[in-house]
């Protein structure tokens, strides 16, 4: 029986194969494999952003005056059972682990931590935002169900560099959304079907989304370390 989980860290390749084609992706999600990181390179960037993600967390707090929850050793990984309301055996799960909230709980933290000159990206980089939309997405329809349901308005993007840092905040966007649901759906259904016409599809061109990118994000606050 197949109960998959898709995470949000992953949506990039996904819906959009950016790292790895959406057929290479699809055959180690069937194996229940993970990609292997390669070289002492990026194991080296990956242990430098677990190390550094406290800070980048330090550098909001100090900004907001407010006290995050559910960051660090706290964190919380919500999980969406059978997302397709599936009446079958198989079924796929999504699920996300945000680095963060904020005290009211509608702002998502997340931190991206870059080494380059000890400074952040000069310009915010694209290729973050189907796990940012992902993460809002997961996180509204997992509280959804509980109690006390809160809504995520916005993300905070916290681009840490040990001089230089930058937040951006990243509304919660209705249309890239959909268009992220759409080709979630169909990554989804590739995985359960066998059939050679639904996993022929993820080779496929995928269809752009017409909208101003720009205009999603904003720089909301910027420190220097001299």
């Amino acid at each position: 029986m197949k109960n998959l989980n898709l995470r949000s860290s992953n949506f990039i390749n996904y819906i959009f194969g950016k790292y790895v084609s959406r057929e290479e992706q699809l055959a180690l999600d069937l194996e229940g494999k993970e990609r292997e990181i390669e070289g002492d390179w990026q194991k080296y960037i990956m242990n430098y952003g677990n190390l550094h993600e406290k800070h980048g967390i330090a550098e909001w707090v100090l900004w907001q005056k407010d006290m995050p929850k559910h960051v660090l050793n706290e964190q919380e990984s919500l999980l969406i059972p059978n997302w397709l309301n599936l009446d079958e055996k198989e079924t796929i799960s999504i699920s996300s682990t945000p680095d963060g909230f904020n005290s009211q709980m509608d702002t998502i933290l997340e931190v991206k931590c870059t080494m380059t000159n000890k400074s952040c990206k000069e310009e915010f980089d694209f290729r973050w935002l189907p796990q940012i939309f992902g993460q809002q997405m997961i996180t509204n329809m997992f509280f959804q169900g509980e109690e006390l349901p809160y809504q995520i308005k916005k993300t905070h993007l916290i681009n840490f560099g040990e001089k230089h840092t930058k937040i951006y905040e990243i509304p919660t966007n209705e249309k890239f959304t959909h268009y992220l649901i759409e080709l979630l759906e169909e990554y989804s259904h590739a995985l359960l079907s066998e059939e050679e016409s639904q996993i022929n599809k993820l080779d496929e061109k995928v269809k752009e989304l017409k909208w101003d990118r720009n205009k999603a994000v904003s720089l909301v606050y910027e420190s220097v370390v001299n």
